[in-house]
């Protein structure tokens, strides 16, 4: 089912970009030449069906395992499992501040990657202006602060992913087990 569902998106989306590249101005295709639109049609859709088969089929498997875990704690216990409906809203959001908050730290250590890369980018490219104005230190020191500042963000996305799973997990058994006493 998730392969249908990619190949059809995929047929669809090269279809859209091959008449974006026949539409566009020639002098677009002509500087960067043709095989480079070819490759990006073939190759960048390849990569975004790769990426679209792994959320689909996952999704797909977790769905499906959470329609058959709940039908079967409904039979089991339909108490339990309706007092386990009245706690859901509880864990989502739970779930979703530390998804968020997991986002915004992801996205500010791509913010300092970028500036790490347009630092060092512009410093090895004027690497003549560097050496002639015996500015190795200060490039140097600029680009350790970067640097810095990209493993504080790496860590803080490490320290919240991390946290996530264990969290939610012990939340989890910790209202279960409530809600068994109850």
């Amino acid at each position: 089912l998730s392969l249908t569902v990619v190949n059809r998106t995929m047929t669809a989306v090269r279809r859209r970009a091959y008449v974006s590249v026949l539409r566009a101005p020639l002098r677009t295709i002509i500087a960067s030449g043709p095989t480079d639109a070819v490759a990006r049609i073939i190759n960048d859709s390849a990569q975004l069906a790769n990426g679209l088969n792994v959320l689909l089929s996952k999704t797909l498997i977790q769905t499906s395992k959470g329609i058959a875990g709940f039908a079967a704690a409904f039979y089991f216990n339909w108490k339990v499992s309706l007092v386990a409906l009245l706690v859901t809203p509880v864990l989502y959001t739970i779930i979703r501040k530390l998804g968020k908050r997991i986002r915004r730290a992801a996205g500010s250590a791509l913010e300092s990657q970028g500036e790490l890369l347009a630092q060092s980018t512009e410093s090895l490219q004027a690497l003549r202006v560097v050496k002639a104005n015996d500015a190795e230190v200060y490039e140097s020191g600029r680009f350790h602060v970067i640097n810095k500042r990209v493993m504080r963000e790496l860590n803080r996305v490490r320290t919240a992913r991390a946290i996530a799973s264990p969290l939610t997990e012990t939340l989890t058994l910790v209202l279960l087990c409530g809600m068994v006493l109850v």
